[in-house]
């Protein structure tokens, strides 16, 4: 089986299934791999780091549009 095929398949199969992500770091963990020089170690920072965002993003996006509230009151 091609690998396009294969990672096709598994994104139908896990969008299938509903899922629950945990990603508890703490700031002493964030520290180390934060100053670390290995490329996963700095890898698994950037997608936290993204995970956090996004996660941000949509719930303020949702709260935004369903109850018209913002989570961050703009300072303009």
């Amino acid at each position: 089986m091609n690998r396009s095929l294969f990672l096709l398949l598994i994104a139908i199969a896990t969008s299938l299934v509903p899922l629950r992500a945990i990603a508890d770091m703490t700031v002493q963990e964030y520290e180390r791999l934060k100053a670390s020089k290995r490329s996963d170690d700095i890898a698994a920072v950037r997608q936290y780091v993204q995970g956090v965002f996004n996660g941000f993003v949509w719930a303020s996006t949702k709260s935004k549009t369903e109850f018209g509230l913002e989570l961050i009151c703009n300072t303009d």
